[in-house]
């Protein structure tokens, strides 16, 4: 009967051979032993039994291997079907992973997906850093890749350092922007110019990847009070042209676009 790789596989009986690879395990150990003790008769009773082992695991793969081969290569002709790729977006969605895109190719912030089926392998990338995954089966793979995405979903952003970053761009993109020696506090300031403020360095902007950029403006949008050491608040706010915005999402996965940040300073009262 042909196997559907859809539905789940029929059991393959790993008994025999593990049952076999296991005495021969233990054959080796006792060989030591008796060649460490000089045993003789020992030696001669686990070479013989560690020579029986051998030929039963060899006849034991032998009638195994024809129906591992014929299931993998059930999978490998699944991998290429239609029915693999709505597989792993529902298990993706199970996994509540918000994605954007379609097969190969799929963006959850800060990741891209891209699966290389050539070589039976499916790419997480972070910038210039990716991580290889060569399992397939797609529930599998859903989870490997939803545990990648929640650990650094969770980590411990420091919105405060953040902010820090963002105040210290926004003088310099300020300054430039309206010709300045002083930022005027109160104005607004292309979000495309404080990213590229804060990677001035291309191996900077290959370690930060705008997307990366755009999680990280997502989560403090969605998480925190926009406001540094009660002097400074921040506002992020659109331009009417979209081309210009930057997309991000909430843990939601619900949408936003933003393109600039005014900074405002509190005047604080002069203490005497």
């Amino acid at each position: 009967m042909e196997l559907n790789p859809k539905e789940s596989s029929p059991p393959i009986s790993w008994n025999l051979l593990e049952d076999n690879t296991h005495i021969l395990s233990k054959s080796v150990k006792h060989l030591k032993k008796a060649q460490k003790n000089w045993d003789f008769r020992f030696y001669e009773q686990m070479k013989q039994q560690f020579q029986e082992s051998l030929n039963k695991i060899k006849k034991s793969w032998e009638a195994l291997e024809p129906y591992l081969e014929n299931e993998m290569t059930l999978h490998k002709e699944f991998v290429t079907n239609e029915q693999f790729i709505k597989d792993f977006e529902h298990e993706l969605a199970e996994s509540n992973i918000l994605f954007q895109g379609k097969f190969p190719d799929y963006i959850f912030p800060p990741y891209h997906l891209h699966f290389d089926l050539e070589n039976y392998q499916v790419l997480l990338i972070l910038g210039r850093k990716s991580k290889r995954f060569s399992v397939l089966q797609p529930q599998e793979l859903a989870i490997l890749i939803a545990n990648e995405y929640k650990a650094i979903y969770n980590w411990r952003f420091n919105s405060k350092i953040f902010l820090k970053d963002l105040l210290n761009a926004y003088k310099i993109a300020n300054c430039l922007s309206y010709k300045q020696k002083e930022a005027l506090w109160g104005k607004a300031v292309s979000l495309d110019k404080i990213y590229e403020i804060l990677t001035v360095r291309r191996s900077t902007h290959q370690e930060y990847p705008k997307i990366f950029f755009q999680f990280e403006l997502g989560l403090l949008k969605e998480r925190f009070d926009l406001s540094l050491n009660e002097e400074y608040v921040f506002e992020f706010g659109f331009t009417r042209s979209a081309r210009k915005a930057l997309v991000i999402l909430d843990s939601q996965g619900r949408e936003s676009r933003i393109s600039t940040l005014t900074i405002y300073k509190e005047e604080r009262p002069h203490v005497d």
